[in-house]
């Protein structure tokens, strides 16, 4: 999901490009955001019958179309789970559920249409299907990287760090972070967008600008009206649907509120504004969206000066336990566990710094990181950054599934398929084959959110 409406606030300063702009560079690609966005083609092959090979292919041929334009992709998947995402990903299972549901009803009744609708929503991207990408990937000696948690903290380290050009996704989570160049709204074609972080602090209030110098310009053909009424009677019929319409124009303006100015601004400041709007890790207070937490962050210089604002004004709620949870937002955007390619170990995306401005209003006096994940062990990490190991189990992926290039794409899809096969046997065993794949459902709750965003595209 993002940041509510982020996307928004800094559309004046995405520009549209084509990809073929960044031949000769490398753009790191979220795994899981090219998964899901051309999971919904094949959303009932995955789900019923648990084959990944209209997926892969479809993957691989943007990966292709990439490569014809003299890009290098560095494929980054998600790892395991951020305990920060629990709930939220537990909202979304059940609402799957729901829809699997429905999809199987529809499909009972011969109705495909519907059914494949509900599969569409239904649709979640496990671990094996990642890998089963990772394997074709590995076969055209294209680079990738699992993270040991979030593939997004992981995309803004390699960013942050100088390990690739740009980063394509649909997560704006990835701008808070603080990817340098990010792209986003691409089509088949190489069509897209990009944003420049560095842009975002020239970002001021135009449309007020522009208002302000309509209402300027009336002003002044009004004044000099009043000098010249001989003149204006000859020329009122003239004018009048001029000045009509530079009125309404202006009164249109006036009405527009597009308060983002974030020139002067500092990181932490753009960071709790995103978080206050709504986040992955934490809902927003009821009423108070994008512009209201650029509206109470503007005027305010730390995070306590906020929620005093906040708690002087009647019309907004602060749940329990929101300001807590708040805090531990601001450190998972700040400190998430990333994949040190160089050195070959874990460390966080930025080090914690309680001298620094904003880790000392968030200061964690405990020193207590649990809810961004355990460490690992570092030879564990390693076979996870390379496909080896699964990021949910810390264990090898079945035998079937170890990189191989001596085997075409198609090998290595029909062997992952007998997998799964042979893994539905040992289910049936215990449960009919419909009710194990609505619990499989349940079962598969990796950290991803980002279906949601594919389904604009």
């Amino acid at each position: 999901m993002g940041i509510k409406a982020l996307f928004q606030a800094l559309n004046i300063i995405s520009k549209k490009i084509h990809l073929r702009k960044f031949k000769g560079k490398t753009i790191a690609i979220d795994g899981y955001v090219l998964l899901y966005k051309h999971a919904f083609k094949s959303a009932r092959e995955i789900l019923v019958e648990k084959s990944s090979k209209t997926l892969v292919k479809n993957c691989m041929e943007f990966i292709d179309l990439l490569v014809g334009f003299g890009i290098t992709p560095f494929v980054v998947f998600d790892g395991a789970s951020l305990p920060m995402k629990l709930e939220t990903q537990s909202k979304r299972t059940k609402t799957r559920l729901e829809s699997f549901k429905k999809a199987q009803e529809f499909e009972k009744e011969g109705n495909m249409k519907e059914a494949n609708r509900f599969y569409q929503r239904s649709v979640r991207i496990r671990s094996n299907n990642a890998h089963d990408l990772l394997v074709a990937l590995k076969k055209k000696n294209i680079q990738v990287l699992v993270a040991p948690y979030e593939a997004d903290p992981q995309l803004a380290w390699l960013s942050m760090n100088g390990h690739v050009d740009a980063v394509l996704s649909v997560d704006s989570d990835l701008i808070v972070l603080g990817v340098k160049t990010f792209i986003h709204r691409w089509d088949s074609k190489g069509n897209a967008e990009q944003i420049d972080r560095k842009d975002i602090w020239t970002i001021m209030p135009y449309v007020k600008d522009l208002a302000t110098k309509k209402i300027s310009f009336i002003e002044n053909q009004k004044e000099n009206e009043k000098g010249n009424e001989k003149e204006k009677e000859k020329e009122k019929e003239k004018d009048k649907e001029q000045v009509q319409e530079q009125e309404q124009e202006t009164k249109k303006a006036k009405n527009i509120t597009v308060p983002f100015d974030f020139r002067g601004w500092k990181e932490e400041k753009f960071l709790r504004m995103c978080v206050l709007s709504g986040c992955d890790f934490l809902s927003n207070i009821r009423g108070i969206g994008i512009q209201r937490a650029f509206q109470f962050t503007n005027s305010t210089e730390s995070m306590s000066q906020v929620f005093e604002l906040i708690e002087q004004d009647n019309r907004f709620l602060i749940p329990n336990g929101y300001i807590e949870r708040f805090k531990l937002s601001l450190l998972t955007f700040l400190h998430q566990k990333v994949f040190d390619i160089v050195n070959k170990k874990l460390v966080p995306l930025r080090p914690y710094n309680p001298e620094i401005s904003w880790d000392q209003e968030i200061e964690n006096s405990e020193k207590d990181f649990s809810f961004l994940g355990p460490d690992i062990e570092n030879e564990i990490l390693i076979k996870i950054s390379i496909g080896e190991f699964d990021p949910h189990t810390n264990k090898p992926f079945p035998e079937q599934n170890v990189i191989n290039t001596t085997n075409e794409n198609e090998n290595v899809m029909n062997q992952t398929n007998e997998n799964e096969n042979e893994k539905e046997k040992e289910e049936e065993k215990e449960k009919e084959k419909e009710k194990d794949t609505q619990m499989e459902i349940e079962k598969t709750d990796i950290d991803q959110e980002k279906e949601e965003s594919k389904e604009n595209n």
